[in-house]
C-alpha cells in the first residue's frame, strides 16, 4: 500500500508512472516475496551496461543487473556524500529484465546528449508547480520484454550533512520539461525514504531528487 503526506498531478510518463493509492482511491498489493531479497550491487557489469549508452552521461555512481525473482536492491555508493539504493518487488519472468542505474549531482557531472546540455531541474517546468532545489539526478535504463505492471518500489537517498530542505520529493523528466510525481516525505536525519507503486516501461528516464 503506498502512503503519501501529498497529493500531485502526475503526467503521462515515457518511463515510469507513479500510482498513488491516496491519490487514486485504490490499494495495490506486491507480490509474494518466495526469496530472500538480494543486492545486486556486487553482480552488476559495469564494463556492459555502465554508464548508460546513448544518454546524458551521469558522472557519480553507477550499477546494472538483472532483477532477481524475490525481489531487487541496486544500490549506488556513496557519491559526492550521498549514496542511495532502489528496492523493486519480485516479478514474473524477473530474469528478463535489467536495470541501469547511475547517478549525478547536475554541478559540471552531467555530460551532453546530441549537443545539448542537460536541463538541470526546476527548468523548464513542465507541470503547474516545480518547487524546491535538486540535490541529486539518477539516471535509469530499463530493458525487457514489455511493460512492468505497478507494485511498490522504495527509493532511498542518504546524504551526509542533512538535506537542502525539511519537505523533499522527486521529479521526471519528460520530453525536455519536468514534471513531480509520487508524495512529498520529509527527510529523517540523514535519510530520506519514497515509497510508491510505479510501473516501469521499457526505455531511459532522468530523476531529480529535490528538497525545499
Amino acid at each position: 500500500m503506498v502512503s503519501s503526506q501529498r497529493c500531485r498531478n502526475v503526467a503521462p510518463s515515457a518511463v515510469i508512472a507513479a500510482l498513488l493509492t491516496a491519490c487514486g482511491g485504490g490499494t495495490i498489493s506486491a507480490p509474494s516475496v518466495q526469496t530472500p531479497t538480494r543486492s545486486v550491487s556486487s553482480l552488476a557489469s559495469s564494463a556492459t551496461a555502465c554508464p548508460i549508452e546513448r544518454y546524458y552521461h551521469f558522472g557519480g555512481s553507477c550499477t546494472a543487473g538483472r532483477l532477481m525473482r524475490g525481489g531487487t536492491v541496486f544500490k549506488l555508493p556513496a557519491y559526492r556524500q550521498i549514496s542511495a539504493s532502489f528496492k523493486l518487488p519480485p516479478y514474473r519472468k524477473a530474469r528478463e529484465y535489467a536495470f541501469t542505474f547511475a547517478d549525478a549531482t547536475g554541478k559540471g557531472d552531467i555530460g551532453k546528449l546530441h549537443g545539448h546540455g542537460f536541463p538541470r531541474y526546476p527548468n523548464p517546468c513542465g507541470g503547474s508547480n516545480c518547487p524546491g532545489t535538486a540535490f541529486l539526478y539518477v539516471g535509469i535504463r530499463v530493458t525487457g520484454p514489455g511493460p512492468l505492471a505497478p507494485a511498490p518500489s522504495i527509493f532511498a537517498y542518504r546524504k551526509d550533512g542533512g538535506f537542502p530542505g525539511t519537505t523533499c520529493g522527486e521529479a521526471e523528466l519528460q520530453n525536455g520539461a519536468w514534471d513531480t510525481f509520487g508524495a512529498t516525505t520529509a527527510p529523517v536525519g540523514d535519510k530520506l525514504t519514497f515509497d510508491s507503486a510505479i510501473a516501469y516501461v521499457m526505455g531511459t528516464v532522468s530523476i531529480a531528487v529535490y528538497c525545499e
